[in-house]
């Protein structure tokens, strides 16, 4: 069988990060794992000179490279939160930081294009709103390893959502970004900016759902049960059953329509609802929720995921 070639491989490790990313989603977490260490042997095997064949290229071009090397940082990006929904956040980190060397070169390059063709304050509104999931995904991982850094990634993710308004771009998913600066700052007791950030993000996932999308069903899931979270956290037990009831309802609608949900997401809701109908003295209804945490498959998420169902509902 002939050697594959650099840029053959290369489309294959992509590939690989998609499909890794896929299966996390589906809770398919030792398939996922089982596709990362192919992955590793085919990266090593691919050599990481930098490519030096820019410097005379039309702008055309240079974009080209330029998508390909973003191409590479999303796959990367793509192992890393599989990386980190499993507890293994010091691989996600060393994927970060390969993300991290190939975000480097691409800023140098996008720069030079972009100064050519617009104003010097616009340059960077682009290169934040190209990195807008680097950011994300940093922040995202720090959530298991520093808080407050956590945040400020976060913070740089919302920021290159905001300049990408401006600048009359179309996003697509950003209310991720929300929700993880939202549950940042859950995470610091900054409760205020919390409830805000989560609100807004509800607030268009809601309106959104008009369109039926799974997507939506998906992060509204997740919205619901880390606004809910907050008001555990407030101690107001009754808000925050309130907020779990909507997701194990809206879990509930996705099924009859055929929408696939996560089940790691839903176990977390029924974990974080027992806690707070136990603070209430409503020990039966708790019991129901806790049968269902601690059913063979939702002792198979927390397992695989490596998250004790007892600490906190919130695996999402």
């Amino acid at each position: 069988m002939a050697e594959q070639s650099a840029e053959a491989k290369e489309s294959l490790l992509e590939l690989y990060g998609a499909y890794i990313y896929i299966l996390s989603s589906d809770d398919k977490i030792q398939e996922a794992n089982e596709i990362i260490e192919k992955r590793r042997i085919l990266e090593a095997g691919i050599s990481s000179e930098p490519d030096n064949k820019l410097n005379n290229l039309s702008e055309e071009v240079i974009r080209k490279y330029v998508q390909a090397d973003y191409n590479k940082i999303i796959s990367h990006l793509q192992v890393a939160v599989h990386l980190k929904n499993t507890s293994r956040c010091e691989e996600a980190l060393e994927e970060l930081e390969k993300a991290k060397e190939i975000k480097d070169r691409i800023v140098a390059r996008v720069k030079a294009i972009l100064k050519e063709k617009c104003q010097d304050d616009k340059v960077e509104m682009y290169v934040d709103y190209w990195f807008i999931d680097y950011y994300k995904t940093y922040g995202n991982v720090y959530k298991r390893l520093d808080k407050k850094k956590a945040v400020e990634y976060l913070e740089k993710a919302y920021e290159g959502v905001c300049k990408a308004q401006e600048l009359g771009m179309k996003l697509s998913g950003y209310t991720d970004v929300l929700l993880n600066l939202g549950q940042a700052y859950r995470q610091n007791r900054i409760y205020d900016k919390a409830i805000e950030k989560l609100d807004t993000g509800i607030a268009i996932e809601e309106k959104a759902l008009v369109d039926g999308k799974a997507a939506n069903y998906q992060i509204l899931l997740k919205f619901y049960s880390s606004r809910g979270n907050v008001e555990m956290d407030l101690e107001n037990h009754e808000k925050a059953i309130e907020y779990y009831d909507k997701g194990l309802a809206l879990a509930d609608k996705a099924q009859e329509l055929g929408i696939q949900t996560n089940f790691a997401v839903v176990t977390g809701l029924h974990a974080s609802r027992a806690k707070e109908y136990e603070a209430l003295g409503r020990y039966m209804e708790s019991a129901e929720d806790e049968e269902y945490v601690y059913s063979d498959d939702g002792l198979r998420i927390y397992r695989d995921m490596g998250v004790n169902p007892n600490v906190n509902g919130n695996i999402s």
